[in-house]
Protein backbone atom coordinates (compact mmCIF):
# COMPACT_ATOMS: atom_id res chain seq x y z
CA UNK A 1 0.00 0.00 0.00
CA UNK A 2 1.23 3.19 -0.76
CA UNK A 3 0.37 6.45 1.55
CA UNK A 4 2.09 9.32 3.29
CA UNK A 5 1.36 9.94 6.33
CA UNK A 6 2.23 13.19 8.38
CA UNK A 7 2.69 13.93 11.72
CA UNK A 8 3.57 17.60 13.21
CA UNK A 9 4.62 17.54 16.94
CA UNK A 10 4.16 21.48 18.27
CA UNK A 11 5.99 22.28 21.16
CA UNK A 12 3.97 24.17 23.83
CA UNK A 13 3.13 27.73 24.12
CA UNK A 14 5.37 29.94 26.89
CA UNK A 15 4.53 28.78 30.31
CA UNK A 16 3.99 31.14 33.18
CA UNK A 17 6.53 30.73 35.90
CA UNK A 18 6.67 33.56 37.72
CA UNK A 19 8.48 31.62 40.26
CA UNK A 20 11.22 30.31 37.75
CA UNK A 21 11.32 26.63 38.47
CA UNK A 22 11.95 23.40 36.65
CA UNK A 23 8.57 22.67 36.39
CA UNK A 24 8.83 19.07 33.88
CA UNK A 25 5.74 17.11 34.84
CA UNK A 26 4.78 19.22 38.08
CA UNK A 27 0.94 20.22 38.23
CA UNK A 28 -0.16 23.20 36.56
CA UNK A 29 2.28 25.57 35.32
CA UNK A 30 -0.29 27.07 32.16
CA UNK A 31 0.65 28.71 29.55
CA UNK A 32 1.31 32.39 29.56
CA UNK A 33 -0.54 35.25 27.53
CA UNK A 34 2.66 35.07 25.07
CA UNK A 35 2.16 31.16 25.30
CA UNK A 36 -1.25 31.94 23.67
CA UNK A 37 -0.24 34.25 21.08
CA UNK A 38 2.24 31.57 20.00
CA UNK A 39 -0.48 29.01 20.15
CA UNK A 40 -2.88 31.02 18.18
CA UNK A 41 0.50 31.62 15.67
CA UNK A 42 0.45 27.50 15.21
CA UNK A 43 -3.21 27.50 15.05
CA UNK A 44 -3.46 29.93 11.92
CA UNK A 45 -0.66 27.60 10.33
CA UNK A 46 -2.10 24.49 10.88
CA UNK A 47 -5.78 25.59 10.30
CA UNK A 48 -4.89 25.18 6.57
CA UNK A 49 -4.27 22.17 6.60
CA UNK A 50 -6.68 18.75 6.82
CA UNK A 51 -5.79 17.41 9.99
CA UNK A 52 -7.40 14.14 11.08
CA UNK A 53 -6.90 13.91 14.51
CA UNK A 54 -5.04 15.78 17.53
CA UNK A 55 -3.15 14.42 20.20
CA UNK A 56 -1.59 16.04 23.23
CA UNK A 57 0.35 15.72 26.34
CA UNK A 58 -1.06 15.02 29.70
CA UNK A 59 0.15 18.22 30.84
CA UNK A 60 -1.61 21.50 31.62
CA UNK A 61 0.07 23.42 29.15
CA UNK A 62 0.22 21.09 26.32
CA UNK A 63 -2.87 20.23 26.71
CA UNK A 64 -4.31 24.59 26.43
CA UNK A 65 -2.17 24.89 23.21
CA UNK A 66 -3.87 21.83 21.63
CA UNK A 67 -6.95 22.83 22.68
CA UNK A 68 -6.30 26.78 20.97
CA UNK A 69 -4.90 24.46 17.70
CA UNK A 70 -7.90 22.68 17.12
CA UNK A 71 -10.85 25.39 18.16
CA UNK A 72 -11.01 25.86 14.03
CA UNK A 73 -11.69 22.25 13.35
CA UNK A 74 -15.33 22.25 14.06
CA UNK A 75 -16.38 18.65 15.98
CA UNK A 76 -12.63 17.82 16.70
CA UNK A 77 -11.77 16.20 19.78
CA UNK A 78 -8.43 16.18 21.67
CA UNK A 79 -6.97 12.69 22.42
CA UNK A 80 -4.56 12.44 25.34
CA UNK A 81 -1.38 10.45 25.15
CA UNK A 82 1.12 9.46 28.06
CA UNK A 83 3.53 8.88 25.13
CA UNK A 84 3.87 12.71 24.69
CA UNK A 85 4.30 13.45 28.15
CA UNK A 86 7.23 15.16 29.55
CA UNK A 87 10.90 13.65 30.75
CA UNK A 88 10.36 11.52 33.86
CA UNK A 89 12.88 12.79 36.33
CA UNK A 90 14.09 14.17 39.83
CA UNK A 91 14.21 17.80 39.12
CA UNK A 92 10.52 18.26 38.94
CA UNK A 93 9.61 21.62 40.96
CA UNK A 94 13.03 22.92 42.05
CA UNK A 95 14.46 26.17 41.25
CA UNK A 96 15.96 26.48 37.92
CA UNK A 97 19.18 27.64 39.15
CA UNK A 98 19.58 24.11 40.11
CA UNK A 99 19.25 22.45 36.67
CA UNK A 100 21.17 25.22 35.07
CA UNK A 101 24.16 24.40 37.27
CA UNK A 102 23.87 20.97 35.62
CA UNK A 103 24.08 22.74 32.49
CA UNK A 104 20.50 21.73 31.78
CA UNK A 105 21.04 17.96 31.95
CA UNK A 106 18.27 15.99 33.74
CA UNK A 107 19.44 12.74 32.75
CA UNK A 108 23.48 12.08 34.18
CA UNK A 109 23.83 10.89 37.28
CA UNK A 110 20.01 9.89 38.28
CA UNK A 111 18.34 6.99 39.29
CA UNK A 112 16.99 4.27 37.04
CA UNK A 113 13.49 5.53 37.94
CA UNK A 114 14.21 8.48 35.80
CA UNK A 115 14.01 8.56 32.13
CA UNK A 116 17.23 8.40 29.51
CA UNK A 117 17.31 10.39 26.51
CA UNK A 118 16.84 6.81 24.75
CA UNK A 119 13.40 6.48 27.05
CA UNK A 120 12.27 9.46 25.99
CA UNK A 121 13.19 8.77 22.29
CA UNK A 122 11.78 5.34 22.44
CA UNK A 123 8.58 6.97 23.60
CA UNK A 124 8.62 9.34 20.35
CA UNK A 125 8.79 6.36 18.41
CA UNK A 126 6.31 4.34 19.72
CA UNK A 127 4.07 7.70 19.17
CA UNK A 128 4.56 7.32 15.29
CA UNK A 129 4.13 3.52 14.69
CA UNK A 130 0.70 4.14 16.74
CA UNK A 131 -0.40 7.23 14.50
CA UNK A 132 1.17 4.72 11.10
CA UNK A 133 -1.51 2.14 12.50
CA UNK A 134 -4.50 4.46 13.38
CA UNK A 135 -4.21 7.46 10.52
CA UNK A 136 -1.89 6.04 7.42
CA UNK A 137 -2.35 8.48 5.02
CA UNK A 138 -3.28 11.43 7.35
CA UNK A 139 -2.14 14.24 9.10
CA UNK A 140 -1.91 14.60 12.88
CA UNK A 141 -0.91 17.23 15.34
CA UNK A 142 1.05 16.54 18.29
CA UNK A 143 1.02 18.97 21.23
CA UNK A 144 4.48 17.75 23.31
CA UNK A 145 7.49 19.06 24.91
CA UNK A 146 11.38 20.19 23.38
CA UNK A 147 13.34 16.92 24.49
CA UNK A 148 10.94 14.33 22.74
CA UNK A 149 10.88 16.36 19.88
CA UNK A 150 14.37 17.24 19.60
CA UNK A 151 15.51 13.74 20.17
CA UNK A 152 12.94 12.46 17.30
CA UNK A 153 15.19 15.30 15.10
CA UNK A 154 18.65 13.90 16.18
CA UNK A 155 17.36 10.40 15.47
CA UNK A 156 15.88 11.62 11.89
CA UNK A 157 19.73 12.74 11.56
CA UNK A 158 21.51 9.80 12.64
CA UNK A 159 23.22 11.96 15.26
CA UNK A 160 23.76 10.38 18.64
CA UNK A 161 20.66 10.79 21.29
CA UNK A 162 22.62 11.96 24.24
CA UNK A 163 21.52 14.93 26.26
CA UNK A 164 24.88 17.26 25.49
CA UNK A 165 23.80 16.99 21.73
CA UNK A 166 20.85 18.07 22.42
CA UNK A 167 21.69 20.86 24.11
CA UNK A 168 23.96 22.18 21.00
CA UNK A 169 20.30 21.93 18.69
CA UNK A 170 18.12 23.18 21.05
CA UNK A 171 20.13 26.52 21.42
CA UNK A 172 19.30 26.71 17.36
CA UNK A 173 15.35 26.03 17.38
CA UNK A 174 12.43 23.63 18.49
CA UNK A 175 10.85 27.13 20.50
CA UNK A 176 7.66 27.17 21.93
CA UNK A 177 5.09 26.99 19.86
CA UNK A 178 7.11 25.98 16.86
CA UNK A 179 5.62 23.11 14.78
CA UNK A 180 8.02 20.07 13.11
CA UNK A 181 6.50 17.95 11.08
CA UNK A 182 7.53 14.58 9.84
CA UNK A 183 6.24 13.39 6.35
CA UNK A 184 6.67 9.57 6.40
CA UNK A 185 6.46 8.03 2.82
CA UNK A 186 5.40 4.22 3.23
CA UNK A 187 5.75 2.97 -0.27
CA UNK A 188 9.87 4.02 0.64
CA UNK A 189 11.30 1.18 2.02
CA UNK A 190 13.64 1.45 4.86
CA UNK A 191 13.69 5.74 4.31
CA UNK A 192 13.65 7.97 6.93
CA UNK A 193 11.28 10.46 7.26
CA UNK A 194 11.07 14.24 5.75
CA UNK A 195 11.17 17.17 8.24
CA UNK A 196 10.35 20.54 8.48
CA UNK A 197 10.40 23.04 10.70
CA UNK A 198 7.88 26.34 11.41
CA UNK A 199 8.74 28.67 13.85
Amino acid sequence: MTHTTSISFVRHGQVYNPYNLFYGRSDGFPISELGRQQALVARDFLERLPISAFYSSPMLRARQTAEIILEPHEGASLIVDELLNETKSPYDGQPSSVVEALNWDIYAGVGIEYEQPQDVLSRGLKFIDNVLRDHPGQHVVAVTHRDLIVFLFLWHKGQPITASEKLTVEKSFISPGSISTFTIHIDLQDSKPEFSYVD
